[in-house]
């Protein structure tokens, strides 16, 4: 209870902080996706990125994905190795998984046509 409590508050805090008012229970409220700035900042390396890491022809991903988000394992220590091996980057250090943090570490790093095909 004290998680729920904990979640929705924050919540309500970023409606506030937005300037909305919470919906009314039953209320239909539009759809709103996370914004996807940071994690396409490089449309190219985050379609790699989809297709040879997570495995996937097509994903939506937002700045506020994670790893997590897309295996069912106790941990993220497979993709991370993967990582590791496809770009050359540990990211291990990364506990939240966080797509956007870890495509802005592999970008710096990122060579033209050395990368490892999986």
């Amino acid at each position: 209870m004290r998680e729920l409590e904990t979640e929705f508050s924050r919540i309500k805090g970023d409606w506030q902080q937005k300037g909305k008012r919470m919906p009314r229970p039953g209320t239909k409220v539009p759809l709103e996706f996370a914004p996807s700035d940071r994690v396409y900042a490089d449309p190219e390396l985050a379609d790699d990125f989809i297709r040879r890491v997570l495995g996937l022809d097509w994903a939506f991903v937002s700045d506020q994905s994670s790893l997590w988000d897309f295996h069912t394992g106790e941990t993220n220590e497979a993709l991370v190795a993967k990582i590791s091996l496809l770009y050359g980057v540990d990211v291990s250090d990364i506990e939240s998984g966080n797509i956007a943090a870890i495509l802005g570490r592999i970008a710096p790093r990122r060579g033209g046509s050395n990368q490892a095909e999986m």
